[in-house]
This record gives C-alpha cells, structure tokens and sequence, in this order.
C-alpha cells in the first residue's frame, strides 16, 4: 500500500505539501526510515534522472520530477512499481491543473500548498484499493513505458558524497546507465532490435557513400556526387548517434 506523499521544490528542495492522513512513522522503524529517505530524496532528487527509485528491505521510495518539481511516494516494497510510478503521474498532472509556476516559485513557507493534501488522500486512497482503478488501459501503456525506460534504482552508494561536481557530491544525467543493486539491467529485446537496426542502417549509409564517391572518381568530376556522398554520411552519423 502507499503510506506517504510529498511535493517539492527541485531547485532547493523546498517542500511544498505532503500527506496529513498518514499512520505515524513511530509504528514502524523500517517505515521512518523511509520517510526520512523520501525527505532527503525531496532535497536531492534534482542530482537524479526524472524516474528513480530507492528500495528497502521493506518499503520503496519512488519519485518523478518534471518542470522543476518533485513528487515522492513511499510505499511497501511489494507494491507494483507501475502503480507506484502511476500514482505519481496522477498527482503530478493534478497539481500543475491547480497551481501556477509563479504561486509555486514565490513559495516561501514550507508546505505552502498544503491545501493540495486534499487531492493526495482521494488519489491515495484509489490507489491503495486497485480494484477501483478505471484507468487500465493507462497502467498498460505506462508498463510498457517503464520496460523500455525502467527507472533509475538508486543504491546507498549513490548517496554517499563523491564524485568531481563542484558541491562534492555524485550528479547523474536522464541518461544515466540503469543498475539494480550494484549490477546492470539487461537491455530490453526491444532496445536490443532498435540498436540492431540503427547499426545495420549506418553501415548501409556508409557503403553508399563510400560507393558514390568511388564512381566520382571513376567517372568526370561532378560535385553533385560529393553531396549526395555527404548525405549518406550525415545520414550514417545520426544512425550511430541514436544508438549512442
């Protein structure tokens, strides 16, 4: 089930609202322990890709962050991930339909926004009870989405100070390679086809051009076949650039 929520700041991690209806974080060690990794990570989360998530040995911290907000869950650790993630695209499309960017940006207090807890506690509640989700076709196609794209799991020796960044700390890029407790993910078939085809691509666009430019030189000088060659190099380049 999910237990907690929160909205922040990505800039300073200024938090903007979060769950009131949640049980105490005193009933259970484990859970305060992810409630303070989901106030840490409404801090930091900017230093991650836009998808992440931090597992425990009983509960899961999840989080997106978009247009310089983040949205935190923590729920048990065998709650689906497609729920989770989903749960959180819900909160997130509600909250910008209510505040404007310059209510959030001049937001000074912290839990400004809390009039927002309202929405939290219905999606929450919907959530924590999926028989009466409607939205399947939705979770389908987020499923699919976190196959190709699974978030980033981050591992506790991501959060120790390190790295060359300027604050001392490790800073990761959307593009950041995906690893599940220290180990790398296995690529998708799917990417697996895609980077195939790219290749294949690229290297048909390299004979081509190479092929072009061999008859320039066999036969009389003509620019137009150094410019179709270009464009079959070009064409080649951008290939292997989306494979990278």
């Amino acid at each position: 089930m999910i237990y907690f929520a929160m909205v922040s700041r990505k800039s300073d991690g200024h938090p903007l609202c979060a769950n009131t209806d949640s049980p105490s974080v005193d009933q259970h060690s484990n859970l305060h322990e992810a409630y303070k990794q989901m106030k840490l990570f409404s801090r930091i989360g900017g230093r991650f890709p836009d998808r992440c998530s931090f597992l425990m040995e009983d509960f899961a911290v999840h989080f997106i962050s978009a247009l310089g907000i983040i949205y935190l869950v923590v729920c048990d650790s065998t709650y689906p991930t497609v729920l989770a993630f989903s749960y959180l695209d819900e909160i997130q499309k509600d909250f910008l339909l209510n505040f404007e960017k310059q209510k959030i940006d001049s937001s000074s207090r912290p839990y400004d926004l809390i009039e927002f807890d309202i929405t939290l506690q219905k999606v929450k509640q919907r959530y924590n009870n999926p028989r009466s989700l409607t939205t399947r076709l939705n979770l389908a196609d987020l499923g699919q989405e976190l196959k190709l794209r699974p978030p980033y799991i981050i591992s506790p020796e991501d959060l120790r100070p390190s790295g060359s960044s300027t604050d001392g700390a490790k800073t990761y890029s959307s593009s950041a390679t995906f690893r599940r407790y220290g180990r790398y993910i296995p690529a998708d078939p799917l990417v697996l086809i895609s980077i195939s085809l790219n290749c294949f691509c690229a290297f048909l666009n390299l004979t081509r051009g190479l092929s072009v430019i061999n008859d320039a030189h066999i036969e009389n000088f003509d620019t137009d076949h150094y410019q179709y060659a270009a464009a079959f190099f070009i064409c080649c380049a951008l290939s292997l650039y989306q494979v990278r």
